[in-house]
């Protein structure tokens, strides 16, 4: 994505033909084989001009040979609909190996791109072809690189195909790849490395070859500046091919003597394949509050994993590592970005912008990219913390950034503690609100920012009669009071209380308003030894003895368990949380208690707290996702 202004807002609008240039590519017949890759590819839409930076459409091709696992370059030209290649420079037909698998992708410095079928209308079918879900993506398409990556993955996994080792960086920290939270963007991954060359006298282009270049000495490069040449050009130029040099490969576009030349050149799915096996956690993946895998502005995980399919990403699974979680993302790029870039702002004030019409340096690029980024994920509403770029200054004439000011925001603190009330087994200590406050110095605790979110399940059971109630506490942030005062439940006078909690950040730590107060209700947050061995999002207090007079109660018929039901779908028998087929790593963790979020605050989710405020609460949830 690029920097710009005009461009990065661009991104806040859905992708639909109506708004901002869309740019229809015309896909040839065969565009998987020899003769199709050669083929030109014809760009018509309003605004959609071939030969200006601002709107030039590209495609990256590439093709991996299954029997030795060695991959080409070959970019197919696109030029203006109604016109030709520049004098000279007819697109060559490459030679593939026998059984090669082709792969193409798209990107375009305009606001958006949608592939066509040639006049047979078969084109898009025969190249696997997707644009998008029920919407396009945006700038970003692709054919056929789903099999491209496995028939890659495949190489790579029996030692045909070798990826590089990851260098260090002058900084001393390895060097990054488009999955670096340094690197992406709100849209990691999308655009190409391909670069045109146009001709000033006609303005009609060549495939940027060094014998295109060698013959037209006044050609002008056009580039799609996106993450992948950014990252491939500007922040490995930057850091210095002998630290951090780009994973090159043969560009069969430009063959000496029928063999394929030593010019190389970087590409998307050679970029992608160095992100996957060489770059360390946290691992950038396209989030699902990115426009492009948005459905009319709605995250949608099909169109997450329909666009991460086209890069070679892992799909995002809930409960997994490979979650889209925007919050995370944003967190992450807090926590990674700005450090980074103040930490080489000597280095990247000295080295060009990769795109002159957007910032005077590749430092002034990165910082009003990272601001933007920030803005349109929107990071400060899910993280409640500023923009870490306050200030960006353009050239009044040009609108080029020429400063940016960046400062290093304290990222969300995902350990924190909850204050257990005193006397919390009985009705008064029910009713008397936790306080979430944070434990170690790392930055405040609320119960309105999604990944700090702190929840009680609360449970009596009468054992007289045998019959268990729920009455969930509430959670408020330490110092405040609460909106609406909870309920003092009226307990049986037999019973037996018991407590469990949940957490949507890493650690929950308990602690008592008095000395004593853990101890006495029984709590067990983990090992004995301090917060080293806790459990992290899961603790209790008093759960042993409910479950003992559950069990009693159910041994002498005062508590009945329903029976378990069957599936109409599969025959199998109803699962329960110790079903393999429901369990994760860390099986029966957090609970099902809900808060609802008023104004910041956070009340009781009770009937006639709804009815109340019908229409303006949130549902605060125990997320699902395991994140310790």
């Amino acid at each position: 994505m690029k920097a710009s202004l005009f461009f990065t807002l661009s991104l806040l609008v859905v992708y639909v033909a109506s708004q901002g240039n869309l740019c229809t590519v015309q896909v040839p017949i065969n565009p998987l084989t020899a003769t199709g890759l050669a083929s030109l590819y014809f760009v018509s839409g309003a605004g959609c001009t071939q030969n200006q930076a601002v709107a030039t459409t590209f495609v990256q091709g590439a093709f991996i040979d299954p029997a030795t696992g060695i991959i080409s370059v070959y970019n197919p030209l696109a030029v203006q609909a109604g016109t030709n290649a520049a004098a000279g420079c007819t697109p060559i037909v490459p030679t593939l190996p026998n059984g090669a698998v082709v792969g193409l992708w798209f990107g375009s410095n305009s606001n958006a791109v949608q592939l066509m079928a040639d006049p047979t209308g078969v084109s898009l079918t025969q190249g696997n072809c997707v644009n998008g879900g029920v919407n396009i993506f945006g700038q970003f398409a692709y054919c056929n690189a789903v099999n491209f990556f496995a028939t890659a993955n495949a190489a790579i996994q029996s030692g045909k195909l070798v990826v590089p080792t990851l260098g260090t960086a002058p900084d001393g920290m390895p060097c990054p790849t488009n999955r670096d939270f340094f690197v992406v963007d709100q849209d990691p991954s999308d655009n190409v490395v391909t670069q045109y060359l146009m001709i000033p006298s006609t303005g009609l282009l060549c495939q940027n070859t060094a014998t295109n270049r060698m013959n037209n000495p006044t050609g002008v490069a056009l580039s799609n500046a996106g993450d992948e040449k950014l990252l491939a050009l500007a922040i490995d130029g930057a850091f210095g091919a002998t630290h951090c040099p780009a994973w090159k490969v043969n560009d069969a576009a430009d063959p000496v003597n029928g063999a394929l030349a030593a010019n190389q050149q970087a590409s998307l799915p050679t970029n992608e394949l160095f992100a996957q096996y060489r770059q360390q956690a946290p691992i950038a993946m396209v989030p699902d509050g990115d426009p492009m895998a948005q459905e009319l502005g709605v995250n949608n995980l099909a169109k997450v994993n329909l666009y991460r399919a086209g890069v070679g990403q892992a799909p995002s699974v809930p409960g997994t590592f490979f979650i889209s979680d925007t919050t995370g993302y944003c967190n992450q790029l807090l926590t990674i970005a700005p450090p980074r870039l103040l930490l080489n702002q000597a280095l990247f004030l000295a080295t060009g912008s990769p795109l002159a019409t957007a910032a005077n340096s590749l430092y002034t690029f990165l910082g009003q990219r990272l601001q933007m980024s920030w803005m349109i994920l929107n990071c400060t509403g899910l993280l409640n913390l500023p923009n870490p770029v306050t200030q960006v200054t353009l050239n009044q004439t040009t609108g080029v950034a020429i400063a940016v000011t960046v400062t290093q925001v304290q990222a969300v603190n995902m350990d924190c503690a909850l204050i257990v009330p005193d006397g919390v087994l009985s009705a008064a200590g029910l009713a008397t609100p936790f306080q979430l406050t944070s434990i170690n110095g790392n930055g405040a605790c609320h119960q309105s920012n999604t990944n700090q979110q702190a929840f009680v399940q609360g449970a009596v059971i009468d054992t007289t009669a045998g019959a268990i109630y729920v009455y969930n506490p509430l959670i408020i942030d330490q110092g405040t009071t609460a909106m609406v005062t909870p309920i003092t439940p009226i307990l049986p006078q037999n019973n037996v209380i018991a407590l469990w909690f949940g957490f949507n950040g890493n650690t929950l730590t308990l602690q008592g308003a008095q000395a004593q107060t853990l101890t006495n209700a029984n709590c067990v947050t983990g090992s004995a030894v301090s917060n080293a061995g806790i459990f992290g999002q899961f603790s209790y207090c008093n759960a042993l003895n409910f479950f003992a007079a559950a069990n009693a109660a159910i041994a002498a018929g005062q508590l009945v368990v329903p029976p378990l039901g069957t599936s109409p779908k599969d025959g199998l028998p109803c699962p329960t949380v110790r079903s393999f087929f429901v369990v994760d790593q860390d099986q029966s963790d957090n609970v099902l208690t809900t808060y609802l979020n008023v104004g910041g605050n956070t009340i009781q989710n009770t009937l006639a707290n709804r009815n109340m405020f019908v229409g303006t609460g949130n549902m605060l949830k125990q997320m699902l996702l395991i994140t310790d």
